[in-house]
C-alpha cells in the first residue's frame, strides 16, 4: 500500500499569437509541470519454493522469506506536451526497512550432506536506492502509456540494479482512475 501526496513546484502555459478580433481566448502552443511526489509504503512478502532434486542428485529442501517492508519515496518529476503525447520524465531516491525478516532453508538427509541441515540467511535490511525513468502517455486517463525505468537499491551486504520496460493499453473505459 503506498499513500502520499503530489506537490505542484513550477507551472507554466504559453499562448500563441490572436489573429483577428475573436471572443473566443487564445489556445495554449506549449505547457510544462514540474512536480513532487512524496510518499510512504507499507506491505507485506512472504516467498516459498518448494524443493527439487538437481541433475547430479543433490536434493534441496524447501525454502522460504518472510518480511514487511517500510519505505518512503521522494520523486521529482516533469510533465510537458509533445509530439503529440504527454512526456512524463521523472528521478527519485528510496529508502526501505525490512521488518520482521525471517529467511530459511532446509537441506534433506542425503549421501552428499548426512544429517541434513538448516541454513538461516541474515542480510542488512535497509535499502537505500535511486531510480529513474520516463513514461509517455496518450489520451488523458483513458490512453496507453508507454514507459522505460532503470533502479538500483542498495545496503550494507546486497546491491540491486536493473530495469523495466512497460506498455499499458486499456482495454475498458470505465470511469477514470488518475495513476
Amino acid at each position: 500500500m503506498r499513500v502520499g501526496k503530489v506537490f505542484a513546484l513550477a507551472h507554466a502555459v504559453s499562448y500563441g499569437p490572436r489573429v483577428g478580433y475573436t471572443k473566443a481566448p487564445a489556445k495554449p502552443v506549449s505547457a510544462y509541470l514540474i512536480g513532487l511526489d512524496l510518499s510512504a509504503h507499507f506491505g507485506y512478502r512472504d516467498n516459498w519454493a518448494n524443493s527439487f532434486t538437481d541433475s547430479a542428485g543433490f536434493v534441496y529442501g524447501t525454502e522460504q522469506a518472510r518480511y514487511g517492508d517500510i519505505g518512503a519515496r521522494a520523486k521529482l518529476f516533469a510533465l510537458m506536451p509533445g509530439y503529440g503525447v504527454l512526456w512524463k520524465p521523472y528521478v527519485a531516491a528510496t529508502v526501505d526497512q525490512l521488518v520482521g525478516l525471517s529467511h530459511t532453508a532446509t537441506f534433506p538427509n542425503q549421501v552428499q550432506l548426512a544429517g541434513g541441515d538448516l541454513v538461516t540467511y541474515s542480510q542488512a535490511k535497509t535499502f537505500w536506492g535511486a531510480e529513474g525513468g520516463v513514461d509517455v502517455l496518450n489520451g488523458g486517463v483513458y490512453g496507453w502509456r508507454v514507459g522505460a525505468r532503470g533502479f538500483y537499491n542498495s545496503s550494507a551486504d546486497t546491491s540491486i540494479a536493473g530495469g523495466s520496460l512497460s506498455l499499458n493499453i486499456p482495454l475498458w473505459r470505465g470511469a477514470p482512475v488518475l495513476r
